[in-house]
């Protein structure tokens, strides 16, 4: 690499939040339009009562884009058994190509709009540890000492 690339300002990935509020086909043509104009990736909450269904709109990007990064902004432990996210997220992957990304974390809006406290951060750190045993394809505990899969 020469002294001129080194010194060359670097590219930063940019991704774009998207509540999910509006109709599938509206997120998807939104979808496209950030990946024509150069988004690396587009970040979906998981709100529900608020939201579209996350994994069913991120996988409807998915067949609608080829490059654009699909991601969970952010799902949540005590809405998602981590069996269900870590089954959503594999698929969500295979569909589309490797492009699936996972933001996870204790989920403000999406439990106080049902009437629950957000999740502990030692809850938070559990179920992400489970989510990466199950998509590494190992054995994961879970909360009730049922081991899977």
């Amino acid at each position: 690499m020469s002294e001129t690339d080194a010194s060359a300002p670097q590219k930063k990935p940019v991704g774009l939040a998207l509540w999910g509020t509006e109709p599938v086909q509206t997120t998807v043509r939104h979808a496209r339009l950030a990946e024509q104009v150069g988004f690396e990736s587009i970040w979906l909450t998981d709100t529900q009562l608020i939201c579209r269904e996350l994994y069913v709109t991120l996988a409807a990007c998915a067949t609608s884009t080829t490059r654009l990064r699909l991601a969970t902004g952010v799902t949540v432990p005590r809405t998602r058994h981590p069996s269900v996210t870590a089954g959503a997220l594999a698929t969500l992957s295979e569909l589309s190509g490797g492009r699936a990304l996972a933001g996870i974390s204790v989920g403000h809006s999406a439990l106080r709009n049902i009437g629950h406290v957000p999740a502990r951060i030692a809850e938070l750190a559990d179920y992400v540890g489970t989510v990466r045993q199950l998509l590494a394809a190992r054995t994961a505990r879970f909360e009730t000492g049922t081991e899977g899969p």
